[in-house]
């Protein structure tokens, strides 16, 4: 069964337009930070626009079909799938793992990006040079924050991932696509001191202390989690798949085709159910999110 689904819209502070005029998206927000493409999330799921499903969410097809996951046990439905328009730079932030999560009722948050643009000489910010806990916490102190986090040069179709626990911030002039576990949870670290509606936002150093990694210099490139996968499919004429054992959840990035007869282009997103033989056809590009 193929199943599109409604895009979420979330507003941010640092958040463009390049959702609109690079997808499409209608947003109701004149600065759209976020589309959450493929969410489960209780009160923020994407609802369900056609089959005998329509109206649903994916969390309700979680609570009550677990059937069209392929009988995938757990409490959580367990991804995340976001295209972020960063047109300012986000917080330096940290998630915590699974773990520290339960604590709150929720997964923990492990993510990847993906660079879908970006200005030139634009950068991200990846761990920190502090070797000891304490180093850090100096650094927070004497607002030394900037000296000791790690940023890197970005280019477009550049490949990261973000293990729960590492200090990261998206900066300005980046479109990317964010696969994730299914989490919320977000501690500020660090934000620029800036002001929302004329009041500093508020930040977490204490719980971000708590779930920090220290050491933690190394940029990853490479996916190194149990939790998902997320394959890039490029079509130019035709491809035959049969979707993952526990389904398919696609985001189209580029282009315009058919997923058998159903309308697929880019901005759209879509979960495949479980051993779903289907057909692409038209000159597209995929990202297929996967449940581990």
């Amino acid at each position: 069964m193929i199943m599109k689904l409604e895009p979420i819209f979330k507003e941010t502070l640092w958040g463009g337009e390049k959702l609109k005029t690079r997808f499409g998206f209608k947003t109701p927000y004149e600065k759209t930070g976020e589309v959450w493409c493929i969410s489960g999330l209780k009160d923020q799921a994407n609802r369900i626009e056609n089959t005998t499903f329509s109206g649903k969410t994916l969390y309700d097809l979680w609570q009550e079909e677990r059937h069209l996951f392929g009988g995938k046990e757990g409490d959580y439905f367990p991804i995340l799938v976001k295209l972020i328009d960063a047109n300012q730079d986000l917080s330096i932030q940290v998630h915590p793992d699974n773990a520290k999560a339960r604590e709150k009722g929720s997964l923990g948050k492990t993510e990847c990006w993906t660079i879908l643009d970006c200005e030139k000489d634009s950068t991200i910010i990846i761990g920190h040079n502090a070797s000891t806990l304490d180093e850090l916490k100096t650094a927070i102190e004497e607002k030394r924050v900037l000296d000791i986090v790690n940023e890197h040069p970005i280019k477009k179709d550049d490949f990261f991932f973000i293990d729960a626990g590492t200090l990261h911030a998206i900066k300005g002039g980046t479109l990317l696509l964010e696969v994730q576990q299914s989490s919320d949870i977000t501690y500020r670290f660090y934000d620029y001191e800036r002001l929302d509606n004329g009041k500093p936002r508020p930040l977490h150093i204490d719980e971000a202390l708590e779930v920090v990694k220290v050491p933690d210099r190394d940029i990853k490139t490479a996916l190194e989690t149990k939790y998902f996968d997320i394959l890039f499919v490029n079509v130019a004429q035709s491809v035959f798949r049969k979707s993952h054992q526990h389904g398919d959840f696609v985001t189209v990035l580029d282009g315009e085709g058919y997923i058998d007869n159903i309308l697929a282009k880019k901005g759209m997103s879509f979960f495949i159910s479980s051993q779903t033989a289907y057909q692409v056809t038209g000159n597209v590009s995929l990202a297929i999110a996967l449940i581990m």
